[in-house]
Formats: structure tokens, C-alpha cells, sequence
């Protein structure tokens, strides 16, 4: 891990070093990092809103879908979601252990061709 956060810190202070970056090491940090992304981008959603979200507030958030959720909506096994969810779901979302679904996301992914 400290050779890929290095890795992340030298892209970071000089993001022109990632055309040096082999093709197969690029996909894998793109695939690594599309959460992060995904989380962020939910931050700024959320954030630009008038009012901040609170519990009088919460329906407007998306609703966060467990994994079993997602299999189960899915048709596909729990071991499935839980191999596959980072290449095929970039958009879940990492809350310490759990990882978390918004569903307006996975139900585009479901109609998906």
C-alpha cells in the first residue's frame, strides 16, 4: 500500500507524471479510485444544495443499498457482488467496512445493455 500512496502522492502534487504511468497500472488506479470519485462527487452534490441535509431533510438524500440489497435486486449471489462490485459498480461507496449502493446508480446499472 505505502508504493501505491506514494504512487498517489506523486500524481497528486504533479498529475503530468501519469502519462509515464504503464496502461495496465493506470486502468488499475482508475478502477481503485472510482469510488473515491464517486464519493466525492455525492459530497459536492449534496453540498451544493440550499439547505444542508438533515433528518427532516434525509428523503432527499439517495437511498444507500446494503450489498445483500443489491444481490438480491441483482439476481446474483452475495460472493458475486462482493468479487465484483469494484469493476462492475465503481459507483458503491466505502463507509469503513460496509460498502454502499446509491440506488438511483445501481438502478441505472441495472437497465444497463
Amino acid at each position: 500500500m505505502s508504493g501505491r500512496g506514494a504512487l498517489l502522492d506523486a500524481l497528486l502534487a504533479e498529475p503530468s507524471k501519469a502519462a509515464t504511468l504503464p496502461r495496465d497500472v493506470a486502468a488499475s488506479l482508475l478502477i481503485e479510485m472510482a469510488p473515491v470519485q464517486r464519493a466525492l462527487e455525492l459530497v459536492l452534490m449534496l453540498s451544493s444544495q440550499a439547505t444542508p441535509v438533515s433528518e427532516r431533510h434525509a428523503e432527499m438524500a439517495p437511498r444507500l443499498l446494503t450489498m445483500s440489497e443489491v444481490a438480491e435486486r441483482a439476481r446474483k449471489s452475495p460472493r458475486w457482488v462482493a468479487d465484483h462490485w469494484r469493476t462492475e459498480m465503481p459507483f458503491a461507496v466505502r463507509k469503513g467496512r460496509t460498502v454502499l449502493f446509491p440506488e438511483p446508480e445501481f438502478e441505472r446499472w441495472l437497465k444497463r445493455p
